[in-house]
């Protein structure tokens, strides 16, 4: 939008009508609700109709769904280019390999017609080293460029005041499983001036209003609801240590959030490219004992807390700045790899 050089439609599959977006257009697919069947590939009919109304040059499909095809076939039909950018492991992983949970296994179809769209992008970014290993080895094709999903510098005041505050951003979903940070809360209740907070959707009440109950009962752990972009970001810059609790995760926003604001990451078994480690940005607990050594090494360390942040935040603003937009955009105008 600021530079003033493309005409820019965004195809939401739903979207509020009161919303009016400044310097582009919103479109809306449909309002159905995902099928439970077909998934995303029972929508193949009202994407068509929006992209032949569209007719775009350039297709930019961020994520794998039945969506990736559609975006491919109609590139192919009208000429156009479509790009493809991967948001998880699992989007370059076959369909008889996905074993991480039934719950989120997709339709058969869904990954087939995802996977015609794989095959005939003109250009793939993946996010990390791993899901460009993953194209190669699965399917056969290399990624266009490897281009680190990127944020804003901070723009809040980043201020560290005790107690120490141990956050949590996610929405309450089985893959995200909070309850291991409601555990770990439970757990360190012995340690004095340090506080948990939890922010997101706090999910179905009939699957998480025991979890929701156990939280109001423990007074080290705060339940915030879910939050905007910028009060998400103003909660960060105050906290000290950022759990992620995750069973799968592509390239986590809030990981980069979390460094852009000195805090240090420590996960349950998630650790993209390795740069917890590699980095010295975080630490990867590979069992829930291992996870909560971690956090209290933190919490106890000032010091080590304090080396940690200021090397995360160097680590982000250096590999994680908006400046990689400028290499999507290259590979959008089909300028070569970027």
């Amino acid at each position: 939008v600021k530079r003033d050089e493309y005409d820019i439609t965004y195809i939401a599959r739903n979207c509020s009508p009161s919303y009016r977006p400044k310097g582009y257009k919103m479109v809306p697919i449909t309002s159905n609700p995902v099928s439970r069947r077909f998934g995303f590939a029972a929508d193949f009919s009202a994407v068509l109709r929006t992209l032949n109304a569209v007719n775009p040059d350039v297709i930019y499909q961020r994520g794998f769904t039945s969506y990736t095809g559609f975006a491919a076939y109609h590139a192919r039909k009208r000429g156009a280019r479509m790009v493809l950018n991967l948001a998880s492991d699992l989007d370059v992983t076959p369909y008889h390999e996905l074993r991480v949970m039934d719950n989120y296994k997709p339709p058969f179809l869904e990954k087939m017609v995802g996977e015609y769209g794989l095959k005939r992008a003109d250009a793939v970014i993946a996010q990390t080293e791993i899901q460009r290993d993953l194209l190669r080895k699965n399917y056969g094709r290399d990624a266009t460029a490897v281009i680190r999903n990127f944020h804003p510098y901070p723009r809040e005041e980043i201020a560290k005041t005790k107690p120490v505050k141990v956050i949590w951003v996610a929405n309450f979903k089985k893959i995200k499983r909070p309850e291991l940070f409601v555990r770990l809360a439970e757990e360190l209740a012995y340690l004095e001036d340090v506080v948990f907070l939890m922010v997101g959707r706090p999910g179905d009440i009939g699957q998480y209003g025991v979890l929701h109950e156990k939280i109001s009962n423990l007074k080290n752990l705060e339940f915030l609801g879910e939050k905007r972009q910028s009060e998400v970001n103003h909660l960060i810059a105050g906290s000290h240590i950022l759990v992620n609790t995750s069973l799968l995760e592509g390239f986590s926003n809030t990981f980069i959030q979390a460094w852009m604001r000195r805090v240090p990451v420590v996960t349950l078994g998630i650790d993209p490219d390795g740069l917890l480690r590699k980095e010295g940005i975080g630490f990867v607990g590979h069992n829930f004992e291992e996870m909560k050594s971690h956090v209290v090494r933190l919490v106890e360390e000032d010091p080590l807390r304090t080396a940690m942040g200021a090397q995360a935040q160097e680590y982000a603003f250096r590999e994680h700045s908006t400046a990689n937009i400028d290499r999507i955009i290259s590979i959008l105008n089909g300028d070569g790899c970027a």
